[in-house]
């Protein structure tokens, strides 16, 4: 019906494709296809959101509007779960962190504490 058309065209402008709607995925960049994988998560209204590397190949613009619909969803509640190798985006974005250091260790808590070792 026309709610769940509106539900999409809501969730294609809040990551800036309204525009794009009848493209084919094909037709699509890199950043674009990513934007329209944030606009699926929107419409799904899930309590836990787990992204893998979300701004891998996507410019600076992209990423930047990627992270704001992130921040909505935690002061939404929701938890939002991303593997990230950006220690920058994680200092500036995640208050909690799981490292893993690449021999099978994890040391897991708040990110300034976990971080602190780390170069910034």
């Amino acid at each position: 019906g026309g709610g769940l058309r509106r539900e999409v065209d809501e969730a294609l402008a809040a990551v800036g494709l309204l525009g794009c709607a009848q493209r084919p995925i094909s037709a699509l960049s890199v950043g674009q296809f990513q934007r329209v994988l944030f606009a699926r998560l929107l419409l799904q209204d899930a309590d836990l959101i787990l992204l893998d590397e979300p701004f891998n190949a996507v410019d600076e613009a992209t990423t930047a509007d990627l992270l704001a619909l992130m921040q909505g969803w935690r002061d939404q509640g929701r938890a939002v779960v991303a593997v990230l190798h950006d220690q920058a985006q994680v200092r500036a974005r995640f208050d909690r962190v799981c490292q893993l250091d690449g021999r099978g260790r994890w040391t897991w808590g708040a990110t300034a504490e976990v971080l602190a070792d780390c170069a910034a």
